[in-house]
């Protein structure tokens, strides 16, 4: 005949001998140790803003990246001539020809749908 266990829950546990021993009511705990689903649900809200904090923190950083690399790109333009800047363009094709290629053939394949749309 099998054995009857009388907390046969997985999730159950029982810290009624911890909650007397502090003084406090006996509290049955279910859930993984979490009190009430109240209690679950706060440790999981609180989780989930502190979570939120991070990506806005990551998000203001890589947008303050942005925004210096914008600004550099402006002061590249405005204090170079057209000259200076295709002499820039040859010696960085010849430094990185495939990545050159690469990027050439992404602007003409955009180019082309671009183009393709527009005479339909």
């Amino acid at each position: 005949m099998a054995e009857s266990y009388p907390n046969s829950n997985p999730f159950h546990q029982d810290d009624t001998a911890l909650d007397t021993d502090m003084g406090q009511q006996p509290q049955e705990t279910t859930m993984g140790g979490y009190a009430s689903v109240d209690h679950a649900f706060q440790k999981v809200e609180h989780e989930a803003a502190e979570g939120i904090h991070r990506v806005r923190d990551t998000a203001e950083r890589a947008g303050g990246r942005v925004k210096s690399g914008l600004s550099q790109a402006t002061n590249y333009v405005k204090n170079l001539d057209a000259a200076d800047m295709w002499g820039d363009v040859k010696e960085l094709a010849r430094r990185n020809p495939g990545a050159c290629l690469l990027t050439m053939a992404v602007i003409g394949f955009a180019l082309g749908r671009t183009t393709s749309r527009n005479s339909r």
